[in-house]
């Protein structure tokens, strides 16, 4: 396993939680390293709402400005840390690729490949949600309307260029970044930030179960 060399997390936050990683001999490296890359992509990871650019991902590579949307981005933080190969991931997107030719297709593919096929449960208060858990902060008919990365203490990353409409604390945030001249579309924040109803996780770290 492997973290992106020489980049640290400018987020002060997130540079905590990089620290409190770093020190836990306890962490299995694929989990710890994984988080790692998410909490370096803060602030410099950017949004698209595709998955294609997800074949670019490379392990050690830090290529944070090649765009893909939410859920990709969480499974390509995944790659760039190894704890997901690339073909697995290459397989990832066929399935995507497959799906047709409409966003419902894909998300509804994405769907049934980061939620249905895996082990997941609702959230709820105290919960002690695994690192390199994927987290759904779903709406009415779409479980996976934003998909973010438990990093540890109840703190998830997530990339997202229209988290500003969200209003409140996370418009704050966003454009708080956007003004120190990061990223705004990639942030850390409480994993109930996007509020707590349709909010569930996966079981386990999510590459440990992604069918592909």
């Amino acid at each position: 396993m492997t973290t992106i060399a020489g980049v640290l997390p400018a987020d002060p936050v997130a540079a905590q939680q990089f620290v409190a990683l770093q020190a836990n001999g306890n962490l299995a490296d694929d989990v710890r390293d994984t988080c790692i890359v998410a909490l370096q992509a803060v602030g410099r990871a950017v949004w698209d709402n595709h998955h294609g650019n997800l074949a670019l991902a490379q392990e050690g590579l830090g290529n944070f400005g090649s765009a893909v949307n939410c859920y990709t981005s969480v499974v390509k933080w995944a790659v760039m840390s190894g704890a997901l190969s690339a073909p697995r991931a290459n397989r990832f997107c066929a399935e995507l690729d497959a799906a047709g030719g409409t966003a419902n297709g894909v998300n509804d593919q994405a769907m049934l490949l980061i939620h249905s096929m895996m082990p997941y449960s609702g959230w709820a208060p105290g919960d002690n949600v695994p690192l390199g858990a994927m987290v759904y902060h779903g709406r009415p008919g779409n479980p996976i309307s934003h998909v973010t990365l438990h990093v540890g203490n109840d703190l998830v990353v997530g990339c997202w260029g229209s988290a500003y409409t969200e209003g409140g604390a996370i418009a704050t945030q966003f454009q708080a970044q956007l003004a120190r001249g990061w990223s705004p579309d990639t942030m850390i924040t409480p994993i109930d930030a996007f509020g707590q109803n349709l909010l569930g996780y996966s079981l386990n770290p999510f590459w440990r179960d992604l069918p592909v």
